[in-house]
């Protein structure tokens, strides 16, 4: 299990108004780097393990929804900001809903022990 986590992007699916967030194992970091006059930001490539982290509403049971009071907070996230208690378990990659096979690089984040 990875013992870091920390915020990448927010994900909201427009079908089920469900919010999922995804994170890395370390903060992404990137480099400026200058082509053709033009300044650009090149990420620096660094082993990154990558993860899916699911809410679920304790007053409902269900998963976090888009309207739930939280994500507004959630939107405010910049990539790399550290999420304290919640890990990614390497051992329980995310599957392909059509195939169930493992998607490349990508865990679930559980809450840490």
């Amino acid at each position: 299990m990875s013992n870091s986590v920390f915020f990448s992007k927010l994900r909201i699916n427009e079908e089920y108004k469900t919010v999922t967030l995804y994170v890395t194992s370390e903060p992404r970091q990137q480099a400026t780097s200058e082509l053709e006059g033009i300044n650009w930001g090149v990420r620096k490539q660094q082993e990154v393990v990558n993860g899916q982290l699911n809410l679920v509403d304790l007053d409902t049971g269900n998963s976090l929804k888009s309207d739930h009071p939280v994500v507004k907070k959630f939107k405010t996230y910049k990539p790399g900001k550290e999420l304290k208690g919640f890990v990614i378990n390497t051992d329980a990659p995310v599957r392909d809903l059509e195939t169930g096979e493992p998607l490349r690089n990508l865990y679930w984040v559980e809450a840490a022990q």
